[in-house]
């Protein structure tokens, strides 16, 4: 419709298989005159240890979420250089990946997610977060494998 903003929602973790997810909906994105959405989200190391764990250099919250930024911000930049050719919103969420991804994809049009390749060149597999948002599907998902071509699923 007219007047009506098409949003491409895309994770970013720092791996490879998130950087080839983000240059296809920068990509899709160019083609739909649309704005991408990259999601990076972090769970605190406080959450994830056991509580009789022995607490050893563990950074502060705050030092956590500038890292968390930081890596963020260097994907995008990497991917998309100093003037993306669409606009790139970089939402920063303290939340399990995959509820973030579909918190925000809510309202999206596509969510693209990295995967990765098995063994063999034909198969393509889905992490633990990629297999959540599949089961819950908010909108249309393309998987796309760091070094092959992408599979959509609606």
């Amino acid at each position: 419709m007219p007047g009506e903003t098409y949003k491409i929602v895309v994770g970013v973790d720092g791996s490879a298989a998130s950087a080839a997810a983000l240059r296809f909906a920068v990509t899709e994105a160019r083609l739909r005159h649309s704005e991408v959405v990259a999601v990076l989200a972090w769970v605190p190391l406080s959450a994830t240890r056991a509580p009789y764990a022995r607490i050893t250099a563990m950074p502060s919250p705050t030092e956590e979420y500038e890292d968390a930024a930081e890596r963020l911000s260097h994907v995008v930049d990497d991917v998309c250089g100093l003037a993306p050719p669409v606009k790139v919103r970089q939402v920063l969420v303290q939340q399990q990946p995959a509820q973030a991804l579909l918190n925000e994809a809510e309202s999206a049009d596509l969510l693209v997610l990295g995967g990765h390749r098995s063994d063999s060149p034909e198969v393509h597999t889905a992490g633990p977060v990629a297999r959540t948002c599949l089961r819950r599907q908010p909108c249309p998902i393309v998987i796309v494998a760091e070094d092959g071509p992408a599979h959509a699923h609606s």
